[in-house]
């Protein structure tokens, strides 16, 4: 099956931005079950005749009322319906979880708790959820241009938001993008960097003092957020821009590391 291993290929490669816990139809899986069931009638008529097999050449010459016969085993088709429907059911679950989360995120602070009284009453019916999503996506418009550094949004009712993605730090396009407790929005090194923090130390080495480089709003990092599907948007968009900012990010997340354990080793010795 061709699309099943082009469909794990992908998976491999994309390991890093998806989700440990995402879902996915094994197709290798069911067509192992889809194997056995093409046997399955030579199978049956050899123990019912005590003949050989037949082959799958003489199978092939059956007649088309036999075949159906063949191809609708119950057994098999009990087996391969069960494993679609786990798999299927776990996609689900995973789905409504992941569009849970996005409502959470984007939920007003002062209807947080309204909305969390009200997923108590339909924790078991992700489907609200997915279809309040799908009726947003249906009237929502994206579009980004990296010209401008500017991503403009067309919300229902002809509600036009532009969101400037200029990091103003790097007053580059942002990359490995973090929203701050505040809202702004920068790369993950140049804020790492304005709250004196190493990148692969995170913000949770940040002080809670330390400041937003724009409104000066502190204890933000704290409340910090990956925005992970902007990334992932600049990635589809702008492979080449976010193949080089990929390389200088490690090579700088390097030579911090080594700086940082060269001072470490130095103070373990006595050096400083």
């Amino acid at each position: 099956m061709k699309f099943g291993c082009l469909f794990t290929e992908y998976l491999q490669e994309e390991r890093e931005l998806l989700d440990e816990k995402c879902a996915h139809i094994e197709y290798v899986r069911l067509k192992k079950v889809l194997k056995s069931c093409q046997t399955c009638k030579p199978l049956h008529s050899s123990s019912s005749s005590s003949s050989p097999s037949p082959s799958p050449s003489l199978v092939s010459d059956l007649p088309s009322h036999q075949l159906c016969q063949c191809q609708s085993c119950p057994v098999c088709d009990q087996k391969f319906f069960s494993e679609l429907m786990k798999e299927a059911s776990d996609i689900v679950g995973f789905f409504g979880s992941r569009v849970k989360h996005l409502l959470d995120l984007h939920v007003a602070s002062g209807m947080q708790r309204y909305v969390l009284r009200l997923r108590q009453c339909f924790k078991n019916d992700s489907g609200r959820d997915c279809c309040e999503l799908n009726g947003v996506y249906g009237h929502f418009k994206c579009d980004l241009n990296v010209s401008d550094a500017v991503m403009t949004l067309i919300l229902p009712d002809s509600i036009k938001l532009e969101y400037n993605l200029t990091c103003a730090i790097c007053l580059d396009l942002v990359f490995n993008p973090y929203a701050l407790g505040c809202g702004h929005i920068f790369c993950k090194s140049c804020a790492c960097s304005a709250a004196s923090v190493m990148m692969f130390q995170g913000f949770k080495a940040a002080s809670p003092e330390s400041k937003c480089p724009i409104c000066r709003e502190d204890g933000v990092y704290s409340k910090s957020v990956r925005m992970l599907e902007l990334g992932l948007l600049m990635k589809r968009r702008y492979n080449d821009y976010w193949k080089k900012r990929l390389l200088s990010e490690r090579n700088n997340m390097v030579k911090q590391s080594k700086e940082y354990w060269n001072m470490q080793s130095a103070y373990a010795l006595g050096l400083h």
